[in-house]
């Protein structure tokens, strides 16, 4: 196994203050907390750790279209309404969003193509040099097998996160290779940051939106601020429900 020592820099934690009967996200914000502002609790959110073997995931994620996007998506690719879904593989709240929350607009919206969901990665200092290369490293995967393999890599990631800082980067080829893909490609992509300029431009994108922190989320080019039911009451406007 590579040994690497990596520090976890202190970040900013914005946390969205919610109205009755409102779940609100919290995120990972980009920034060194040298003034001491942020929440110290730099530990993954690790309550649900069950991960599925690589058959299971990819089954999970069976569904999804395959083809040549930009970027990866589920539901429709040519749906009217795209959500667009800014995430750090190394934030906490990426990972409550991904494992728990994510799946209330999945059931709602993207299984029954209503949107087009699209993934977008904005990895921060959370983790450096994790955050960018968990990036590289799940933008290879998609390269290298499509929608349905990005889904269920990015998935692993997230199940595998409190690993990232201590494993990265064989971390990066052992999942690939549980899914079947090329281990040591995808390793490579990630530790040599292959992708940097697809990853570069989803960041260029979310600054362009004015979007600081993870996740985060955009409707049609519009930024989404609050909590999920927020994220969820603007799809079914755009939807016209």
């Amino acid at each position: 196994m590579t040994q690497r020592t990596t520090r976890w820099t202190r970040r900013r934690v914005l946390v969205g203050t919610a109205a009755a009967g409102v779940t609100a996200l919290a995120g990972c914000l980009g920034g060194d907390d040298s003034d001491g502002d942020g929440n110290g609790d730099d530990s993954a959110n690790g309550d649900e750790d069950g991960s599925a073997d690589g058959s299971d995931l990819l089954d999970q994620f069976s569904d999804v279209p395959e083809g040549d996007f930009a970027r990866p998506v589920r539901g429709d690719p040519e749906a009217e309404v795209t959500l667009e879904v800014y995430k750090d593989f190394a934030c906490p709240h990426c990972r409550t969003y991904v494992m728990e929350d994510a799946e209330r607009i999945t059931s709602e919206f993207v299984t029954s193509d209503q949107i087009r969901y699209e993934a977008r990665s904005l990895p921060l200092p959370v983790a450096d040099p994790e955050s960018f290369e968990a990036a590289n490293a799940a933008r290879a995967a998609f390269e290298e097998g499509g929608n349905s393999h990005f889904w269920a890599y990015s998935h692993r990631l997230f199940e595998e996160q409190d690993r990232l800082t201590e494993d990265a980067p064989d971390i990066y080829g052992e999942l690939a290779t549980e899914l079947g893909l090329d281990g040591d490609t995808i390793q490579s992509a990630g530790a040599n940051q292959t992708y940097s300029d697809t990853v570069t431009a989803d960041r260029n994108r979310a600054q362009q939106l004015r979007i600081g922190g993870t996740p985060g989320f955009a409707l049609n080019g519009e930024v989404v601020s609050g909590g999920i039911s927020d994220v969820m009451s603007a799809i079914e406007s755009a939807l016209g429900e």
